[in-house]
């Protein structure tokens, strides 16, 4: 499965991911400029979060004990 988001009042789609592992639950952040989603399979899962704007998708793992991350 691949997650798109489609422009209101338009055709334009924003493809967000690109690899062949099961991408579900996603969710938009507070502020409405990045969308989370999880991933699973052949050992590379976690959640991810994507800036709408422009930018690769950054891994969520857990970073270690002790620390933390934030979201907007």
């Amino acid at each position: 499965f691949d997650l798109y988001v489609k422009t209101v009042g338009s055709e334009r789609m924003l493809k967000l991911t690109d690899r062949p592992s099961p991408w579900i639950s996603p969710a938009w952040s507070p502020d409405g400029t990045q969308i989370a989603f999880a991933r699973w399979g052949q050992g590379d899962g976690g959640i991810f979060m994507v800036p709408l704007l422009a930018g690769p998708s950054e891994d969520w793992r857990a970073p270690g004990p002790g620390t933390s991350r934030s979201c907007k």
